[in-house]
């Protein structure tokens, strides 16, 4: 009987336990690949510059190493809380990566950020330093550079300024892929150095 369970363990140990951690990590390469496949590029951002609701520039200079969120909205667009709303819940749960932006084109000449949060019942308390409001684009403007397809998209552009994806905001599933692909293609935080109190003092 010992013997019986002393190969039984050996057996689970040399034979199942690997196996099944190789499974498990086909699992995943399979699950990362499909996600990737998914995210292949759509095409590049040209070249643009607008000014933002705090009178800074917006450009693919500045957007070059973000990774970030995007969409146009209307003036006085009366569909867009939803797609508005959507906005805000992905922006605050990314709002402490310093490499990760959300920026809504406006056709507005100019506008207040706390003036779109009212307009779309936002809490404007909330932390989300970087969504970002570029001003005076017009629909054509923003279909020359993203070629989205409908309004109530949002899109993905990685750091090279790659388009990468376009989310349905009335879809729950596609907007659940937009956090999971956005954590996806992210680059590493580096590491920050600790530094010991008697060396600050060398």
């Amino acid at each position: 009987m010992r013997n019986v369970i002393k190969y039984a363990a050996l057996f689970l140990l040399l034979a199942v336990l690997p196996l099944g951690s190789f499974y498990y990590l086909y699992l995943g390469r399979a699950y990362f690949r499909a996600n990737m496949k998914m995210l292949e590029v759509k095409g590049k951002v040209p070249a643009f510059e607008y000014y933002s609701t705090e009178g800074d520039t917006i450009s693919q200079e500045k957007m070059t190493g973000n990774v970030w969120v995007t969409h146009w909205m209307s003036d006085n667009c009366k569909n867009c809380k939803s797609m508005f709303g959507k906005m805000d819940t992905v922006s605050q749960q990314f709002h402490e990566r310093e490499n990760v932006q959300f920026v809504t084109y406006t056709a507005q000449a100019s506008s207040d950020k706390s003036a779109h949060y009212k307009m779309y019942d936002i809490d404007a308390t909330a932390k989300r330093a970087n969504w970002q409001f570029a001003n005076g684009c017009s629909d054509a403007q923003f279909q020359q550079l993203f070629k989205a397809e409908s309004y109530r998209q949002l899109i993905l552009v990685d750091d090279s300024l790659n388009i990468r994806k376009y989310y349905d905001t009335n879809d729950p599933q596609s907007m659940g892929l937009l956090i999971r692909h956005l954590a996806m293609i992210l680059p590493k935080e580096k590491k920050k150095q600790i530094v010991f109190e008697r060396e600050k003092e060398k």
